[in-house]
């Protein structure tokens, strides 16, 4: 969801503070809710006169979690209305502090006023305003507003960052509305930004329709960038942003992200397009002008407590489309698997689960951007890959796990890609895996296994000389460890010497099997004493 701010800086609910009665009133005023509140009041001395309650010296307020400080407070029980002059500070459970030359509210606190008004709020933030006033119509008016974030320097002369000037700013409660008149961002004490009215939503009030903070930027290929977000609410659980950038160089291209949430699940798309040709890294034009863009996208629901299912979107139009315009989120991960550089993956899946089962099915299609010349290359147009396993636990005679699996990957040779590089294969892999623990005497743990597996491939014949291959693959063997741990003061120290042995048939990796998941494979230490270190379906580590 957009960040409501006015500026990048500038966070909102500081300022609904300094807009909503950050000062003395608003202490006050959350009366409302405790009618039958009493205020505690202790000061150096208390007088009458008729009516007119007059504390002096020191004066000490406390009403709920809100605490008051002032040389003096008068309250005129005729009219009601309460006074507090010099020195007003008041104190909220937050940390919040606020203060004031002085103060006055009415009877029914629907009205009143504050002059020489400022505030502390507790991450740092400062305002201050000449005369901030409340009116019984529900709209609360500041003349002559500052506000800033930055830290204020005790150094003579030093500004503050940056400083956000109104010389008037009011909040409409009726609407949830805050206005501004004549409001001046200054950075470094220089004024840099002027606008004669400016209204936004109350960032309290919820979501609201209205334009975001501008994204400005440049770059040599497009020149001076100016993008000019636009936030819609469509309903309590949808929106969209629209946002027309605008560029020095190139043509305009616009950009657009839906959100929507369900009971069931979410889902974020993100598209843009623009009417250009191509250009290099000059903002040169060259080439037919076409419609160009791109789409990025991805949703999860839940069917059942058991099935779940969502997708994943990452195409463009042209493969330099999403370097030339700098646009973000190629590599962000959408859904089961990762998308490698250069490439963008789509996929739709659905992942079933139980206590003891697992199953998911993929359907995976990638576009390959690293080709040189303006087309694309499929690098797999069609890849379904499921994978289940059940587990069987035997208590005591240790836990069998039998899987099936099955990747299909289909290339579009009309790419330009040669059949001897990027073969089809079309694999199907059952296999059962049995592993047990036993506790020996003198602390030593002994921990037998074995594996059975099937792979089935139907290969390409042009690139591999064969049709299919099939394989059997066996292995069996034990591990055995001897856990050693001191313990001490400050740090354990925990040494396991360990050893395994296994015993697999050997010379089982055709030739004719591309090399599909072992391109990425890494040996590690945490493979070490498995019987298959590879732990991927193409190569086997037998013998």
């Amino acid at each position: 969801m957009p960040n409501n701010s006015l500026f990048g800086d500038i966070p909102l609910p500081r300022l609904r503070l300094l807009l909503c009665l950050i000062f003395m009133l608003y202490f006050l005023t959350c009366a409302e809710a405790q009618p039958e509140s009493q205020v505690i009041l202790v000061a150096d001395e208390i007088s009458e006169e008729g009516d007119i309650r007059i504390a002096t010296g020191n004066v000490e307020a406390q009403y709920g979690t809100r605490y008051m400080q002032a040389d003096q407070v008068i309250y005129d029980q005729r009219t009601g209305k309460v006074r507090a002059l010099g020195n007003v500070v008041i104190t909220y459970e937050d940390g919040t502090q606020q203060y004031a030359d002085e103060a006055e509210v009415g009877q029914a606190l629907e009205e009143g006023y504050a002059i020489g008004f400022s505030t502390r709020l507790p991450e740092g933030g400062v305002a201050s305003a000449n005369i901030a006033i409340r009116q019984p119509d529900g709209i609360d008016r500041l003349e002559q507003a500052i506000y800033t974030a930055c830290e204020i320097c005790k150094e003579t002369g030093s500004r503050p960052t940056w400083v956000l000037r109104a010389r008037k700013a009011s909040l409409n409660k009726n609407n949830d509305m805050i206005f501004y008149r004549d409001a001046i961002l200054e950075i470094g004490g220089l004024p840099i930004i002027y606008l004669p009215y400016f209204f936004h939503p109350d960032p309290s009030a919820g979501k609201r329709s209205g334009l975001l903070v501008p994204r400005i930027g440049g770059s040599g290929r497009l020149g001076l960038i100016y993008g000019q977000p636009y936030y819609q609410v469509i309903s309590p659980s949808a929106d969209i942003t629209v946002t027309p950038f605008f560029y020095t160089q190139v043509r305009p291209r616009l950009e657009a992200e839906f959100r929507k949430r369900f009971w069931s699940g979410q889902m974020n798309i993100e598209a843009s397009i623009t009417y250009d040709s191509d250009f290099n890294n000059n903002g040169i034009n060259f080439g037919d002008e076409k419609i160009r863009g791109h789409v990025f996208g991805q949703g999860e629901f839940a069917l059942t407590d058991f099935l779940t299912w969502g997708f994943g979107v990452e195409r463009a139009s042209h493969d330099l489309f999403i370097r030339r315009y700098s646009i973000d989120g190629d590599r962000e991960f959408r859904g089961l698997y990762d998308s490698q550089p250069q490439t963008l993956l789509s996929q739709i899946y659905a992942i079933g689960q139980t206590q003891n089962f697992y199953s998911e099915t993929t359907l995976l299609a990638f576009q390959d951007l690293r080709k040189d010349d303006p087309g694309f290359s499929q690098t797999h147009a069609f890849a379904p890959i499921t994978f289940s396993q059940y587990l069987f636990d035997f208590k005591q005679f240790g836990r069998l796990d039998v899987t099936a699996s099955a990747a299909l990957l289909t290339r579009d040779r009309e790419a330009g890609r040669t059949p001897d590089i990027n073969p089809d294969s079309h694999r199907f892999t059952a296999s059962a895996e049995w592993k047990m623990a036993r506790v020996l005497p003198a602390g030593f743990v002994l921990e037998p296994f074995a594996e059975v597996r099937g792979d089935y491939y139907n290969l390409d014949v042009i690139a591999s000389g064969k049709e299919s291959v099939s394989r059997f693959l066996a292995s069996v063997g034990s591990s055995l460890s001897w856990p050693i741990i001191r313990t001490g003061k400050h740090a354990d120290i925990l040494f396991t010497p360990k050893i395994m042995g296994a015993w697999g048939p050997s010379d089982v990796n055709d030739e004719a099997i591309p090399l599909e998941d072992t391109l990425l494979a890494e040996l590690e230490e945490t493979r070490l004493f498995e019987a298959n270190a590879f732990g991927n379906y193409d190569l086997y580590e037998g013998g």
